[in-house]
């Protein structure tokens, strides 16, 4: 005879991680002689499962500063696209994948400029049902119930919103050439069926002035966004990530208008507590237990932490003096390396900047220049909670970079950068899946014992020793409190078995 029900857990699992590239070849017929900086910012478009993988398809939109032959500088725009097979052959009833760009590159090739992409993809099952045997108790057996916390999954909610920012047109700003845009999550907070999001934009800005010249400028935003979302309470764990969109500028006679779309993704978890048989026996029969094992998440929290870079950057004997700094424009950070340590997490990656900057010539015009950097990075972030072994997903990025010349070959570079944390522990639970019972118990006759608890001893496990019922044996014991102490002496009147 067995006793059981299903426990139905949903869950997030990562399928796996994969680097997808895409290249994009610019003709230096398109009276194109130098690209000065650019903005390289991928997106997922599409995850489709095909046959037993999973296809991820994403483009890489690539804003630039390029120097025309007739040495004119305008922005340009162009896109490159990526595709990715990972396999997957589990059952994947919903699949969804991130995006960040690792590194960036371009590079003459004959009459081209190659420019490469490199993008870090990771992709998930998501909304993946376990369902677990679980025993139930019946007047057959006498049991010893528990409680059993797991995480589970429960919603994720995709929302797309625009966020205007208006710049007024001026003699200070008569063009704007480049922008980059970069968002960071301050804090994302569950409320009764929605999502409050709390957002930070860092813009940097090449831009032109009326007497030609150009200038660089860096603006800080923060919006906020009540998000609805059915199915989120206070106590909610959530984990985001927000991806920009394609950012369009208008001009007017008056003002300058970038319309940023972004896009938040958040799965939102919650623990469930489950009421589970811990043991059984029978009076009558002998009793066998099965358990079951199956794997969830024991923890789950974000972090998020500003961090900061300075470093010092000492130019080549064959590059042209560095009489004037026009900006530097972050182009990537990349993790290589994430180590977990009980209360603590060590990052190590390479930051890559764009410098752009002025020299003089002989007959003092100004040269413009660019110049690109690369920066080891590495740092040990506390973290009271987090353990060896936990899981770990990490989104750092640069916010703003800003730069000092010294000596004309010397460059001085700090840096703001924000990290986000998305921590999991997977662990191995075991749960009673069915009750079965053996032969039945030999009867001979009823007689009074005398048992002394020892450390640790609990009623349940001194009833169950001496083969009587949990209530009868306090019934019996009403001047014996709890907890058993070692030495507490106990009266049972109870069937002998043979």
């Amino acid at each position: 005879m067995e006793n059981e029900a299903k426990l139905q857990l949903t869950t997030k699992k990562k399928l796996g991680t994969c680097i997808a590239e895409c290249s994009l070849n610019l003709s230096k017929d398109n009276d194109i002689k130098k690209i000065l900086t650019l903005k390289s910012t991928p997106s997922i478009k599409s995850v489709t499962k095909e046959g037993s993988s999973c296809k991820v398809e994403g483009i890489v939109a690539l804003d630039m500063l390029v120097v025309t032959d007739s040495d004119e500088i305008v922005p340009l725009k162009s896109e490159c696209s990526f595709s990715q097979l990972l396999d997957a052959s589990e059952n994947c009833p919903h699949l969804f994948a991130t995006s960040q760009l690792q590194e960036v590159s371009v590079r003459p090739q004959g009459t081209d400029f190659v420019i490469t992409s490199e993008v870090l993809v990771d992709i998930y099952s998501v909304d993946d049902t376990q369902s677990v045997p679980m025993a139930i108790a019946t007047e057959d057996v006498i049991v010893k119930e528990g409680e059993m916390q797991c995480m589970s999954h429960t919603a994720l909610s995709t929302h797309d919103f625009t966020y205007s920012i208006t710049i007024d047109r001026d003699s200070r700003v008569n063009r704007i050439l480049f922008s980059s845009l970069t968002p960071c999550i301050k804090s994302v907070s569950p409320k009764t069926d929605s999502i409050v999001a709390n957002i930070d934009l860092h813009l940097n800005l090449i831009y032109s002035t009326d007497d030609g010249s150009l200038r660089s400028m860096y603006k800080e935003y923060n919006l906020s966004q009540d998000i609805s979302c059915e199915g989120v309470m206070e106590g909610s764990v959530l984990q985001s990530s927000v991806e920009l969109g394609e950012v369009q500028l208008t001009e007017s006679d008056e003002t300058f208008l970038i319309d940023v779309p972004l896009t938040l993704k958040t799965h939102v978890y919650r623990m469930d507590t489950h009421k589970c048989i811990l043991d059984a026996y029978s009076l009558d029969r002998e009793v066998c237990l099965t358990t079951s094992s199956f794997e969830t998440d024991e923890f789950l929290t974000t972090a998020s932490i500003e961090d900061s870079l300075l470093t010092t950057f000492e130019a080549r004997e064959d590059m042209p003096l560095i009489d004037k700094l026009l900006t530097s424009v972050p182009t990537s950070i990349k993790i290589v390396n994430t180590q977990v340590k009980d209360g603590e997490i060590l990052l190590e990656g390479v930051a890559s900047f764009n410098v752009i900057y002025f020299s003089e010539d002989e007959e003092g015009a100004n040269i413009l220049h660019s110049l690109d950097i690369d920066i080891p990075y590495s740092n040990t972030f506390a973290m009271k909670d987090v353990k060896e072994g936990d899981m770990v997903v990490t989104d750092l990025v640069i916010k703003e970079a800003s730069i000092k010349s010294k000596h004309h070959k010397e460059l001085e570079i700090l840096s703001r950068l924000h990290a986000t944390f998305n921590i999991s522990r997977p662990t191995i639970q075991a749960l009673t899946s069915s009750i079965s019972f053996g032969e039945e118990k030999q009867e001979t006759d009823y007689g009074m014992e005398i048992y002394l608890a020892k450390d640790g001893d609990t009623m349940w496990e001194v009833g169950k020793r001496l083969n009587i019922h949990l209530s009868d044996l306090a019934m019996q014991n009403p001047n014996v409190s709890l907890p058993l102490k070692s030495g507490d002496r106990l009266i049972a009147f109870h069937r002998k078995n043979s």
